[in-house]
């Protein structure tokens, strides 16, 4: 998929991401490798209670 647009998400850093029809999944390192998901129409961004590491 392409969009040519680009969204820049502060103070995020991952390696690790996941992109589904409607949110970006990823692991902030920044933040104990914590779950977020951002949602794809809104930019809405939400932390999961969930740590992977």
């Amino acid at each position: 998929m392409k969009t040519d647009s680009d969204t820049v998400l502060p103070d995020i850093v991952t390696t690790y991401f996941v992109l589904t029809d409607a949110e970006l999944l990823f692991l902030n390192r920044k933040d104990q490798y914590k779950i977020y998901a951002m949602n794809l129409e809104d930019f809405t961004i939400r932390k999961s209670r969930i740590n992977l590491y």
